[in-house]
């Protein structure tokens, strides 16, 4: 996929930050990602997409600055030589892109040890630690506009409207409006804080002292901390039993549960907010396949995993499922 040719990139690592370096593409479905290895270590630049607005900057910036001097292993801002934290990069007779400079996160992707419950309940834990450091006194004002917000369905629903979806259709717009007209009025008045919004098992890194690391803070939104949840443990639906002790499900469940209380009421929600977020992740990339052909194949390429993980969670056994959540212990 063409982008910006790394060339510009090394250049503006030179101007704006002091930096020289060797410049590699990373993976990215809306931003584009480089990873810097220079005399200062690994690091990562980010640039930000064109039809981004400001106020998504703001916030997730004011997030990654905020866990600085939280105990959670994440991406630290790096200024510039001005001391600015988004230099533009200028792109000849093209608008300037606003971009951030972060150090890198090492660790191994927690796709590779998905099916281990030991593990899940690890990440669970870190991911409730991760939203306690997020958690502020007083809520942003506004976290901006972006497709994966949970809470606001309506915004998915508008982006697949004359959108072919296929077989997949029904699914969808169930998944949305279940969300829409029962899950969401059932959390009523949860209180709302930032999130991460997308630990996937690739945004979730497992270091070699044990620990859990978060990258990609993206797509971060204003929400209950059930949604944090669900978002994670969407991931996790289609293996094994979803509903016994012995799954991954369980143990990320059981793990969060261990250092932030969740009643019957969010744990009920859990499948409905799983559903969504599936039926949303699906309907973004079938949308995004549909406007973009050229990048069919890739924003598609997990799109049969997560008709599975769908297919799962409707054949949820709902009692059995909350008799296992409503557990403590630690995982296997």
């Amino acid at each position: 996929m063409a982008g910006i040719p790394l060339a510009l990139i090394g250049e503006h690592l030179r101007s704006a930050y002091g930096l020289v370096g060797r410049v590699s593409r990373l993976p990215g479905e809306h931003d584009e990602n480089f990873l810097v290895s220079s005399g200062e270590g690994t690091l990562v630049l980010r640039v930000v997409a064109p039809d981004q607005g400001e106020d998504r900057d703001r916030f997730i910036l004011s997030l990654l600055d905020k866990l600085q001097g939280a105990d959670v292993i994440c991406p630290v801002l790096i200024s510039a030589t001005d001391g600015s934290v988004v230099p533009l990069l200028r792109l000849g007779a093209h608008e300037p892109r606003r971009s951030w400079l972060t150090t890198f996160v090492p660790g191994t992707p927690w796709v590779e040890r998905l099916d281990d419950p030991a593990v899940a309940f690890a990440v669970g834990r870190g991911l409730a630690h991760l939203d306690e450091g997020l958690d502020c006194p007083s809520e942003p004002a506004s976290c901006g506009q972006t497709p994966w917000d949970l809470t606001r369905p309506q915004g998915a629903l508008a982006l697949i409207e004359g959108v072919p979806l296929g077989a997949d259709g029904p699914r969808i717009r169930d998944g949305l409006r279940e969300l829409e007209e029962s899950v969401l009025p059932a959390l009523g008045d949860t209180p709302r804080q930032p999130i991460h919004n997308d630990a996937n098992p690739d945004n979730v890194l497992l270091t070699a002292q044990g620990e859990v690391g978060f990258i990609d803070f993206g797509d971060a939104v204003l929400a209950p901390r059930t949604v944090e949840l669900a978002v994670t443990g969407s991931y996790l639906a289609d293996i094994g039993t979803p509903s016994s002790l012995e799954s991954p499900l369980t143990s990320l469940i059981r793990g969060f549960r261990s250092v932030v209380p969740l009643g019957r009421n969010d744990l009920s929600a859990l499948p409905g907010l799983m559903r969504g977020r599936l039926a949303l992740a699906l309907g973004n990339a079938l949308a995004r396949a549909h406007h973009h052909p050229q990048r069919a194949r890739y924003v598609l390429r997990h799109a049969e995993r997560a008709r599975r993980r769908m297919e799962a969670l409707d054949a949820l056994d709902m009692d059995a499922a909350l008799k296992s959540w409503e557990t403590t212990g630690r995982g296997r």
